[in-house]
């Protein structure tokens, strides 16, 4: 059986062959790397650490990931001791997330601090996002902010949209909608789909820029070129939607608002469902169709959405598209008033007496 050392490199020299690199070449530069490392090198520990946590990530499983995650944090160690920004924050990062070494929330803020103190970006984002969220440390709008304009500064995408997201929401700051566009486009324009989203709802209700739809439905769109099956694709799609619905900077038109909004639902986003199911419900860009209404609603309503649960409700108490039945009725109101629907609440009592 071959060292975990030898399939590594074999490893990277096919890796370097698909590449279409010299793979002689890259195994000999691994080999220099690897040699300067032994010699107590802090940017070659660091270097060869990366090679091996970047393999172990990507082409690597079971045992042998774990032993490459290994040496990795043994080496990220070593040149982090040696005061090497980017081995601490890489160390920090493992011990935040358990990787080659058990995981340890108060290490890994003790080492994204040292990293961070010497300017790394990545650990004063990191460090900046746990102040902000509390994660395994007391919240600190302040330190947050302090942080994320350090990382902003240096051009992270990542603090540009989290430095926006503080001035939107007044946060430790005074709310200023005029600086939260600022940092927003900054990110937006690095392609953070987060900012270009926030960009999005900015323009579309006027805040801090004057109201412009057109503006909205372009970062919108940039959003699904970027990443066209995910969350936020479907977001943003939802949200083009709600343009054509209602006749915003567009020419109103249901046909695309409903093409756009089963766009949407398809990914699974639950607002999209109900409003297909609000389209055949009322006929908009279909035909009405009260069982497909209730077809999408029912999704929406697994999801746990109110308005879904409620028009469940409306559904069943009226005998629309499936039998008549009070206590299915009473049973959908209900679980709209659970989802915060103050009139399922009103309902539910109703139906109950």
């Amino acid at each position: 059986m071959y060292p975990l050392k030898e399939i590594f490199v074999y490893k990277l020299m096919i890796l370097g062959f698909s590449l279409g690199l010299v793979t002689s070449t890259l195994a000999a530069d691994f080999q220099t790397t690897e040699t300067l490392a032994e010699q107590e090198i802090a940017s070659a520990q660091n270097e060869v650490a990366d090679m091996y946590y970047d393999s172990a990530s990507q082409y690597y499983s079971g045992i042998e990931r774990l032993s490459l995650f290994k040496q990795a944090f043994d080496l990220y160690q070593k040149a982090a001791n040696q005061g090497n920004a980017e081995a601490q924050y890489s160390l920090g990062y493992m011990y935040d997330y358990g990787k080659g070494v058990i995981k340890n929330p108060v290490e890994a803020i003790r080492w994204y601090q040292k990293a961070a103190d010497q300017g790394d970006v990545s650990a004063q984002t990191s460090l900046g996002f746990k102040y902000y969220y509390a994660e395994d440390i007391a919240q600190d709008y302040r330190k947050a902010f302090e942080l994320y304009k350090k990382a902003a500064e240096q051009g992270s995408a990542s603090a540009q949209d989290s430095l926006g997201t503080m001035y939107h929401k007044g946060q430790s700051v005074k709310q200023d909608y005029s600086k939260a566009i600022d940092w927003y486009r900054k990110s937006a324009d690095q392609g953070y789909v987060g900012a270009q989203a926030s960009l999005a709802g900015m323009y579309k209700r006027g805040e801090g820029v004057k109201q412009d739809y057109i503006a909205a439905l372009k970062w919108y769109k940039k959003i699904i070129e970027a990443e066209e099956d995910s969350r936020s694709a479907a977001l943003a799609q939802y949200n083009i939607g709600q343009l054509y619905f209602y006749g915003h900077g567009v020419k109103q038109d249901y046909s695309k608002a409903m093409d756009w909004y089963r766009k949407s639902a398809d990914q699974g986003f639950d607002m999209a469902q109900h409003s297909v199911g609000q389209m055949y419900f009322y006929g908009h860009g279909v035909e009405q169709d009260y069982v497909k209404s209730i077809e999408w609603d029912r999704k929406a309503a697994r999801q746990n959405n109110g308005l879904a649960q409620f028009n469940l409700g409306v559904m069943y108490h009226g005998g629309r598209g499936v039998r008549y039945s009070l206590f299915e009725a009473r049973e959908w109101y209900g679980k709209a008033c659970d989802s915060g629907i103050q009139e399922g609440c009103d309902r539910y009592r109703a139906l109950s007496q």
